[in-house]
């Protein structure tokens, strides 16, 4: 009965979100977004990665040329697979979300947290114009895997994860233990190592073109960005992605943000608190790491307010954790759109800030416990 009636709390989401995108002209599909993007990536004759370099890891520029090919070739149709396809895996996001809940809450504070995040994700433009919702269901995936310490199936996830974006990565060594976080690891390396050497022995020009493109750029929307006075996002300028990119410039602070990094996972929770379970403890310390990771992160985009989500409103107590999620998204719509659409990029020096406050203070009710929550 209750697999039954997360199945139709699902359908319920999805059938709201397919009658608020059918509402909407296809201008809008496309206003805050990167799907024309994306169609311009995949239009690209040959192959990402051998015949021409991305800025992005390679699963879904591989998935984007599918699609292209889907599409005939047409925009629009392009367009309409790509927001198709989003939103069914944010639906999955949704479903995993409500079955995560359950296993690490009472019944009654999981409904409040999933319908939450049903919610906020339901009107939110990121979740379709962008291809983070695939990155984030595996992430959720490993992790549901990682509770359930099976090694495997966790660094598969994590693995397919990272070839989307780096960011699950993160979450192997804080998610588990024991045996199984080796065989985790083990899994997703030879994964994410396998495919770029792939790739690099298919075509290693381009390839290690694509690897210089998301290993050196210059900071942008982050406090690195701030302390050097740039005030942009992260879009590339115009480029030709045939031919090898020599503009761009790595920076010698660089690696101050891992430095950051580091010395907060120093305070990452070490012990479980007075009656907290061994799943809700990994829990909360994969929501450390990430929280950290992002609070420290060299660049920032307001996109990534997907990978957070989940994690930090499932870790924090209730309902401090419901109050800090509304502000949370809240934060990165007044970013973009609202100011940088607008073209108010010294806006920045505000809500930059303000991002790291709303972590600061997740990252400190994760470590002490200020008040007896949920």
């Amino acid at each position: 009965m209750i697999a039954k009636q997360r199945i139709r709390w699902m359908d319920l989401w999805l059938v709201a979100r397919l009658v608020m995108l059918l509402s909407l002209p296809y201008e809008t599909w496309l206003a805050y977004g990167d799907a024309w993007n994306f169609f311009d990536l995949a239009r690209t004759p040959g192959w990402p990665y051998i015949d021409y370099w991305v800025e992005f890891p390679p699963l879904y520029p591989f998935l984007a040329k599918l699609l292209y090919f889907l599409a005939g070739g047409r925009e629009h149709t392009f367009v309409y697979l790509h927001v198709g396809v989003m939103t069914v895996i944010q639906a999955a996001n949704v479903a995993l979300v409500d079955d995560l809940a359950r296993r690490l809450q009472d019944e009654g504070v999981a409904a409040q947290r999933a319908a939450l995040y049903a919610a906020l994700t339901l009107g939110l433009m990121y979740t379709w114009g962008y291809f983070d919702p695939l990155a984030v269901w595996f992430m959720l995936l490993g992790l549901r895997a990682a509770l359930q310490l099976r090694g495997w199936v966790a660094g598969l996830a994590f693995g397919l994860g990272s070839l989307a974006k780096w960011f699950p990565a993160l979450l192997v060594f804080p998610s588990m233990r024991g045996r199984a976080r080796w065989r985790a690891l083990a899994v997703m390396s030879v994964l994410i190592g396998g495919t770029w050497a792939w790739l690099w022995a298919l075509g290693p020009r381009f390839t290690r073109a694509s690897w210089y493109v998301q290993t050196r750029r210059v900071p942008w929307e982050s406090p690195w960005a701030l302390l050097q006075g740039r005030l942009h996002t992260g879009n590339l300028p115009a480029y030709e992605r045939t031919v090898a990119p020599a503009w761009v410039a790595s920076s010698p602070m660089r690696w101050v943000p891992w430095l950051a990094f580091g010395l907060l996972l120093l305070l990452t929770p070490r012990h479980p608190r007075p009656n907290e379970s061994d799943v809700a403890f990994r829990w909360r310390r994969s929501a450390w790491w990430l929280g950290a990771f992002f609070a420290t992160s060299w660049g920032y985009s307001p996109q990534w307010v997907q990978y957070t989500l989940p994690v930090l409103l499932l870790a924090l107590p209730w309902p401090f954790a419901g109050l800090w999620s509304v502000a949370w998204v809240g934060v990165h719509l007044l970013e973009w759109p609202l100011a940088l659409s607008r073209g108010w990029f010294s806006a920045l020096w505000l809500l930059v800030p303000m991002r790291e406050v709303l972590l600061v203070l997740a990252l400190m009710r994760l470590v002490w416990k200020l008040e007896v929550g949920s």
